[in-house]
């Protein structure tokens, strides 16, 4: 079975896969232990030489190292049948994170962008609109039909990579997404952010989405009422942080077949966020972690898994970045996490949801994701 070792100080643990057709059994722990074993089954010998493949690449790039196959240690354990159910709870169908983008279909016209900018004396607003390779622009002062202006481009890639640069250069000035309140929203849990600043955030996200990743910015979903995100809140039994509800008002996450906006991760509506967490807790209660320990960063509780970590993306592995809402002494309620199925690293990536999705705004903008065509 093909070994995988991390030792950096903080860490020293293993992890091994091997791959037998249609399934492939890992095993990981600390250096030195047999450690647990898991196995994961999928309908064709290629789907799961695909995540078997993905899985690696994880592990590596998380700072694992292959060394010698582990033939010569000892047996690896069956799996137990309640480790198996643990598993294959967990894991949805790959296709939702492993799937590749499709040819992309001919791109919609959407709405007119408009942003404000009042200051002392000046009261003036911008509107943007890509309409195929064509971009135009109408501005003035608030109250008035203002100017028009139409630019041609070589192709539409290059009029959506020239919106994206327009509106950050007006973000830049001053102005703000129309109809944005003017002071922030307080809450009771860290946010880090009001409904202005998460709707210039999303209007990034969704301004690359259109210049580098069309396919994926049509798989947003229309944002979710005040009532369905209560009744999320209730049925799990936490209150979200002000900019976590800002976020679902403005999108409730992706469609369930989507190519994943976080780098291949879904970004998951109320409806999948409560399934998943749902699944988690019924074997939490069902007694499948009793056994497990996790290796937990600065300010993050030591738990296989927590009733209070919200599940807010998913890979097609069982795999999640969760909204941390019990964090441990040195940590912060509203802060983001990792959680792995079969792996017992819980670190944080974000001291506040705001922060986490200003650094997928970014990555966004940029085009820094490869979306296999």
């Amino acid at each position: 079975m093909p070994r995988y070792e991390l030792s950096d100080g903080a860490s020293n643990k293993f992890w091994e896969i091997e791959l037998s057709g249609t399934s492939f059994t890992t095993r990981y722990g600390r250096i030195g232990a047999t450690g647990q074993a898991t196995a994961k089954s999928f309908p064709s010998a290629a789907e799961a030489l695909r995540e078997h493949d993905k899985l690696v690449a994880e592990k590596l790039k998380k700072g694992y190292r292959a060394v010698a196959a582990a033939g010569a240690m000892a047996a690896t354990p069956a799996p137990t049948e309640k480790r198996k159910r643990a598993v294959t709870a967990v894991s949805r169908p790959a296709s939702v994170a492993t799937r590749a983008s499709r040819a992309e279909p001919t791109r919609t016209s959407p709405g007119p962008q408009r942003y404000e900018c009042a200051e002392g004396t000046s009261s003036k607003f911008w509107e943007i609109r890509a309409d195929g390779a064509c971009i135009t622009t109408t501005f003035g002062k608030i109250g008035t039909s203002g100017q028009s202006a139409t630019k041609r481009f070589a192709s539409e890639a290059d009029a959506h990579r020239e919106l994206a640069k327009l509106v950050a250069q007006k973000l830049k000035k001053g102005y703000a997404p129309a109809g944005a309140p003017a002071g922030p929203v307080s809450g009771a849990v860290a946010g880090g952010g009001g409904n202005e600043r998460m709707r210039a955030i999303w209007d990034r996200i969704e301004t690359g989405l259109a210049a580098h990743y069309p396919t994926i910015g049509k798989s947003l979903r229309r944002g979710a009422s005040s009532a369905a995100i209560a009744k999320a809140e209730k049925a799990i039994g936490v209150q979200f942080p002000d900019d976590v509800r800002e976020s679902f008002r403005i999108h409730d996450g992706q469609d369930e077949d989507a190519y994943g906006l976080v780098d291949g991760w879904q970004l998951l509506s109320l409806s999948d966020l409560l399934r998943d967490w749902k699944l988690w807790k019924s074997l939490l209660d069902g007694g499948d972690f009793d056994d497990h320990e996790a290796a937990a960063g600065k300010g993050v509780k030591p738990d296989w898994w927590n009733v209070r970590w919200i599940p807010l993306t998913y890979d097609g592995c069982g795999n999640h970045h969760c909204l941390d809402l019990d964090p441990a002494k040195g940590g912060v309620a509203g802060q983001m996490i990792m959680m792995w199925h079969d792996d017992d690293d819980r670190s944080r990536v974000a001291k506040s949801f705001t922060e986490w999705l200003e650094g997928i705004a970014k990555d966004v903008a940029k085009g820094a994701y490869e979306v296999d065509e």
